[in-house]
């Protein structure tokens, strides 16, 4: 069953132009944890990259619009990062505490979909579960949803479902407001 998506709030150091909105969703069923962005915008306004001619694992997407997930237990340190590029470049990232021992994660690339229309930038991936469940064991997982949107000119934007510190940042488990069941948000 299809999540419906909710919204993301732009961090307040960091507002994009009028306009611009980002939602998401997340769910954990037996197809992986399934991932659900929607950018919308007017047409252009959005710095969106070309489709790679061979997408696969690429370093630094977050340096322009991506779409991201943070995924960790309640009780352990380790978690896992999630990035998806509109090139259908991905990353997967585990650490081990708090922006430490970064490292690819053991997986194999999500699968993705990327639909570009004229006011909405869809980005739809699944991550496997096994991948999951292997690094961080078990469900519930505590999930942070977000998204880098980058505008014409430069501008970026830093959205997430909450923002814990005066700068944007990702990683801080305090803005990972979603605990995740099999077939279930609660």
């Amino acid at each position: 069953m299809e999540k419906p998506l909710g919204p993301l709030v732009p961090h307040p150091a960091a507002q994009p132009s009028a306009g611009v909105a980002v939602l998401a969703s997340v769910a954990l069923d037996g197809r992986g944890l399934v991932l659900r962005f929607s950018v919308r915008a007017a047409p252009h306004q959005v710095v969106v990259a070309p489709r790679s001619q061979h997408p696969g694992r690429r370093d630094r997407l977050w340096e322009h619009t991506c779409c991201e997930a943070f995924v960790g237990t309640a009780s352990g340190d380790a978690y896992l990062e999630v990035n998806l590029a509109p090139s259908e470049d991905w990353a997967l990232w585990a650490f081990d505490g708090h922006r430490a021992g970064m490292r690819a994660a053991a997986c194999g690339p999500p699968r993705l979909r990327v639909l570009r229309m004229p006011r909405e930038l869809r980005v739809d991936a699944i991550v496997d579960p096994e991948a999951v469940q292997g690094f961080l064991g078990p469900p519930p997982y505590r999930v942070g949803l977000c998204a880098v949107v980058e505008e014409q000119g430069g501008q970026r934007a830093y959205f997430a479902l909450a923002h814990a510190g005066e700068r944007p940042d990702f990683h801080a488990r305090e803005s990972w407001t979603l605990e995740v069941y099999p077939d279930a948000i609660k």
